[in-house]
């Protein structure tokens, strides 16, 4: 998946996890380039903004349908380009509310409403 072809050249890879049980990555153009050409296809079609390396089983982010390969383009009507943005915003918004992410997957532009868990926070 798109997680092992992390390692090369992709410095950003060993964040951690935020609350939302994602693994992220800042998408360059030249990121895209290198793991579409490693994976084979044109998987990421934008240039911009934060690509999801995994989600973590039984996350926010799972239930809300996240996959890896997805990139994160607006967290709660801000525009996103770095995982520490996304962190940011997260760890700023209210605990139980929902978070609408704004996403693109494979060219396609998705909505999704998070629910963060309280419990996955205790850790940070």
């Amino acid at each position: 998946g798109i997680r092992d072809h992390c390692v090369t050249g992709v410095q950003t890879c060993a964040l951690p996890i935020s609350k939302l049980g994602i693994q992220m990555a800042e998408l360059t153009p030249e990121v895209k380039e290198q793991l579409n050409t490693e994976i084979g296809s044109n998987v990421i079609t934008e240039e911009r903004g934060v690509l999801v390396l995994e989600v973590l089983d039984d996350s926010p982010a799972e239930k809300a349908n996240m996959k890896p390969g997805d990139v994160l383009q607006e967290v709660e009507n801000r525009t996103v380009t770095s995982p520490s943005q996304v962190q940011e915003i997260v760890q700023s918004s209210y605990l139980f509310l929902p978070i609408e992410i704004q996403l693109n997957r494979s060219g396609e532009n998705i909505n999704l409403s998070l629910q963060p868990e309280c419990c996955m926070t205790l850790e940070e």
